[in-house]
């Protein structure tokens, strides 16, 4: 990465969608800058930038195929900073978004100036996209009126939601509205294309009744997009049809809530899951965990209780009752987790788990420090209902280039969901069980994602973790199963090889060619008869990366790197690939 800016690969980005009146594939290129700001009060001495990086710069590319045209995609900047976009077989879309807390890091990194998008053709050859900014200014910060009504909305009404007018804008901008629940789920939005789609000159809208539910917390968001460059035709040479366009958007979120007390149906997931283990011995191929049927004594039932709240309480006074068979009778919840949103939190999570499957129907309950919410569960999850997933991931050299999966119901018998409504999602997590990759709205008709543009090894991999979620009954909650496989990646980097006696670390031909370095770890050597290093403490690549690992260990355990040309030391797990210099071949390429 050649600048400061975090990296999120997003879903979607504000423009999801823009324009629809175009049919070609690709149908879109968008390009822009924004800014986010958080409003806790009545007026505008209350709106203020957002905590979670302010300033973002997104490219977009939307197509109307989920088999993409292209194969990989790259957006340089005027400042030479030359980044990759990730493709969205769900969304059709390849895109990025960089984030950063500083306007004028963002103005550093993401000037006036050329931007150039090369997309790169699946058939061959590049389309090549070029989009001028002209101007690092934004939009106003959208200021929402009736701050205190807001705070009290009867749900059963129709909603008016007004904001400040936008002093520059005009019929050819555009306003965004979205409302999304405490799990982060869209419940309401207006986007540009739609039927009911609002000008820069509009200044409130009207939400039917019953599009919320009473006894909740929402977040509202109001967007100002100032598109000021856009070219309908024409603007891309090879598809002449697609749009092409800059903008600059800001945009205003605050909480909002429902007045009276939520359904049970609201605020209620039944969850089923499946834990294995999986090894992969291979950093080539495909590698599948071949399990066989689900094991009764891995699955395990939860049943959570999702709340917004403005600060939890204690898991002592969240109690769960259920009808007979439940074993639900005042029992107290087990653990809080939090749901976030742009990193603040906006409910909570109380749970009982590993409950004995499968929960039944009947009168449910749950007392939140003195408040009951109660109602009847018709459609609890059962045997029959469950949906096994079984993973495929195709490597190349060790990087994940595809996710594939097949469906079973419990016995292990094939199970077609591609007709099912919900939506699948897919997270990649490493050994501190943080995302490495999220996928998190497929239709259960989809089986498989390109993650080939990502370059996520699989040695970065601790688990891979499917949800597949529907909502269900009368009361309206949620069923959720969950398949997670804990992967152990044990490669033999030295597998294959004719090689000596006598390696050395890399980088010169020498033992002491890292100074200071090589003085501090001594120079430990790898002996290719006994198939270890003979003191066990380091390693490197031949290009400046010096690995060291505890005496003992193996590369597969993890290991610190040292980067010579930079100084600077990291802890990393990644799989080994580079090069080791051999008295008497020369530099030898061990990348497995």
């Amino acid at each position: 990465m050649k600048h400061a800016i975090a990296i999120q690969v997003v879903m979607a980005t504000v423009l999801t969608g823009l324009f629809s009146n175009v049919q070609a594939t690709p149908t879109e290129f968008t390009m822009g800058r924004s800014v986010k700001y958080e409003q806790t009060g009545a007026d505008s001495s209350y709106v203020a930038l957002t905590d979670d990086n302010p300033y973002r710069y997104e490219v977009y590319v939307e197509e109307d195929s989920s088999t993409s045209v292209f194969s990989a995609g790259t957006i340089t900047t005027p400042a030479s900073n030359t980044e990759s976009l990730s493709y969205d077989s769900d969304d059709e879309s390849w895109s990025i978004e960089l984030k950063t807390d500083s306007l004028d890091t963002l103005n550093s990194n993401c000037p006036t100036g050329t931007y150039t998008l090369d997309m790169t053709k699946v058939a061959g050859g590049t389309t090549e996209v070029t989009f001028d900014i002209t101007s690092t200014d934004f939009p106003d910060a959208p200021v929402i009126s009736d701050y205190s009504a807001l705070q009290s909305i009867d749900s059963t009404s129709d909603l008016t939601i007004s904001w400040s007018a936008w002093a520059d804008g005009t019929s050819s901008d555009f306003i965004i509205i979205r409302i999304e629940n405490s799990n982060g789920g869209t419940v309401y939005e207006i986007n540009p294309g739609d039927t009911d789609a609002l000008d820069g000159t509009a200044t409130q809208v009207t939400i039917p009744a019953g599009t919320l539910s009473s006894g909740l917390s929402y977040t509202l968001e109001v967007q100002f997009i100032d598109i000021f460059s856009a070219e309908w035709t024409g603007g891309v040479s090879d598809y002449p049809d697609a749009l092409k366009a800059c903008y600059a958007g800001a945009q205003t979120e605050m909480t909002i809530k429902t007045s009276g007390t939520a359904s049970l149906g609201d605020i209620l997931t039944f969850a089923l899951w499946n834990t294995t283990g999986w090894t992969i011995g291979s950093a080539s191929g495909e590698v599948s965990p071949g399990t066989t049927a689900l094991s009764s004594g891995s699955i395990g039932e939860t049943i959570s209780f999702n709340i917004a709240a403005d600060s939890p309480i204690s898991a002592s006074l969240v109690t769960f009752t259920g009808p007979e068979g439940s074993s639900l009778s005042g029992t107290a919840a087990q653990q809080i987790n939090t749901f976030t949103v742009d990193d603040s939190v906006v409910a909570y999570s109380y749970q009982v788990q590993n409950l004995t499957p499968y929960l039944p129907n009947g009168d449910y309950s749950v007392d939140y420090d003195g408040t009951t919410y109660s109602g009847t569960i018709d459609d609890a999850p059962a045997a029959s209902d469950v949906i096994f997933f079984v993973p495929t991931l195709t490597l190349d050299d060790g990087v994940i280039t595809n996710i594939s999966w097949a469906t079973y119901d419990s016995d292990y018998v094939s199970k077609d969901i591609s007709s099912y409504s919900g939506n699948i999602q897919v997270q990649l997590q490493d050994s501190s069980y943080n995302s490495i990759y999220g996928n998190y709205d497929i239709s259960p008709s989809t089986t498989s994602l390109d993650v080939s543009s990502l370059e996520i090894s699989v040695g970065d991999v601790r688990d891979i973790v499917f949800f597949y979620s529907y909502d269900a009954g009368s009361a309206g909650y949620t069923n959720q199963f969950s398949t997670s496989y804990l992967i152990s990646y044990e490669p033999n980097i030295f597998a294959s090889l004719d090689h000596y006696d006598s390696w050395i670390p890399p980088y010169a031909a020498t033992q002491d060619s890292f100074g200071w370095i090589t003085d501090l770890f001594y120079p430990w050597i790898y002996s290719a008869s006994a198939d270890i290093l003979a003191n066990g403490s380091y390693q490197g690549d031949g290009k400046g990366w010096l690995y060291v690992y505890p005496d003992g260990a193996s590369l597969s355990d993890g290991f610190y790197i040292y980067r010579n040309a930079t100084g600077t030391w990291a802890w990393t797990n990644y799989y080994w690939k580079g090069w080791i210099y051999d008295y008497a071949n020369g530099w030898v390429d061990i990348t497995p």
